[in-house]
């Protein structure tokens, strides 16, 4: 079976592939996996229909004895293409290109709730709530910028009362996460982390609470909450729409989130897969180091 999902456009759209693992061997009485090395995968595709007939014709044995023939040649040629510094050159600055691209991830969002907020000031509408959310969506955009420049963050004291309001009010604004919930104080962790990193604090927290409102339920029961337990902070929904990291295999806020752990040398988010199969979208946020 082809694998629907590759990165490789070629194979992905092969109706039949063929690969052939080609490496330099030290010692023919080995087996193939002993003191061999391997320098590439060469695919032969073909777009075809997939009968019988036509994988006879493609998988033709003269055809592939040929093919071995001239393998030390292609591997000869593709040193000379990869081997040299500006391919490595071009390799780290696609890295480093897609890496950065990961923390742009709802940054759109922020300016555009950042405007909204701004209108409301300026009408003289809940000018001290706007001020914080304000704070919120510049500190989010300022932290994924650094995320995607130096990785660094620095530890911040976090005020409980200031944590629960942050809470409070990245439920209840609309422009984040397209829909206002009123999170209730019954539903607010007692608990709460003395420090966190800045990058969690700002990046983290908001962007799974932000996933919380956009995929819980449209109407009814959302079954939501967040929970700090063990140096762990725990954040809770009945699935609504499926999570957009859950859909494609395409990186998401999820994806940018530990991102951000990883730079910080933190554990992974876990998501429970049982409470998945149930139908509740759980993930826990683990403040211990990875290390």
């Amino acid at each position: 079976m082809l694998p629907e999902n590759s990165d490789c456009r070629l194979i992905r759209d092969a109706t039949m592939v063929l690969l052939f693992r080609l490496a330099t061997i030290k010692d023919p009485g080995k087996s193939p996996s002993a003191d061999n090395h391997a320098q590439a995968v060469l695919a032969v595709c073909c777009r075809k229909k997939a009968t019988v007939e036509n994988f006879i014709e493609f998988a033709d044995m003269e055809k592939m004895r040929l093919l071995l023939l001239i393998k030390e040649q292609i591997l000869g040629y593709l040193q000379k293409q990869f081997g040299s510094d500006a391919f490595m050159a071009i390799l780290e600055d696609r890295r480093v290109f897609h890496y950065r691209k990961t923390f742009n991830h709802g940054i759109n969002s922020y300016v555009v709730a950042l405007h909204d907020y701004q209108e409301n000031i300026n009408s003289g509408v809940n000018i001290i709530e706007n001020s914080l959310l304000s704070n919120i969506a510049v500190n989010a955009i300022v932290g994924q910028v650094e995320a995607g420049i130096n990785q660094n963050f620095e530890q911040v004291e976090v005020d409980g009362k200031l944590f629960k309001k942050k809470i409070r009010l990245l439920f209840s604004d609309p422009s984040l996460g397209k829909k206002s919930i009123d999170f209730s104080a019954d539903e607010l962790p007692d608990a709460y982390p003395g420090t966190l990193y800045w990058g969690i604090f700002h990046v983290v927290v908001p962007e799974l609470i932000i996933n919380m409102k956009k995929y819980c339920p449209q109407i009814g029961e959302k079954e939501l909450s967040i929970n700090y337990i063990d140096n762990k902070i725990i954040f809770r929904n009945k699935i609504g729409i499926e999570p957009k990291d859950e859909q494609q295999n395409t990186p998401g806020g999820l994806f940018m989130c530990n991102e951000v752990l990883k730079s910080l040398n933190m554990y992974p988010l876990e998501r429970d897969d049982q409470e998945y199969k149930n139908g509740y979208y759980k993930i826990t946020l683990n403040l211990r180091s990875g290390t």
